[in-house]
Formats: C-alpha cells, structure tokens, sequence
C-alpha cells in the first residue's frame, strides 16, 4: 500500500465520512464507471448533488418570481 502524505484539508472543503447502503454503493460505482467525466466515485457523487442543489435553487427563485 503507497503511503500518502497527511495534510490540512483544504479551507474550502468539508470532510464527511458517508457510508452508503450495499446498493445505493453499487449504483454509484456502475454510474461513475460509466459517465467517462467522472475520475472516481467522489467526482461523481458531488456532480449529482450539485445538479440537485441547482434544481432546488431554480425552484425557489420561481416561487419569488424573480
């Protein structure tokens, strides 16, 4: 096993510590092996989560009618 270097998580990120069920994981592994923009399962699961975000922040600002 290569060792790695421990540093300071970066000032603009949050480390979570996220277990997902046995096939939510697997979905997420298929889906990111599949999608060639995604390097790795972590590139993967912020691009969800972020299309989400922006999905939930177009609701509201058509609910205040901007």
């Amino acid at each position: 096993m290569a060792l790695r270097k421990v540093g300071r998580p970066r000032a603009d990120s949050m480390k979570l510590q996220l277990a997902l069920p046995k096939h939510l994981g697997e979905w997420v592994e298929m889906m990111s092996n599949r999608t060639k923009f995604c390097p790795n399962r972590q590139a993967f699961i912020i691009g969800i989560l972020e299309d989400q975000m922006r999905k939930e922040e177009g609701n509201e600002q058509l609910e205040l009618g901007l």
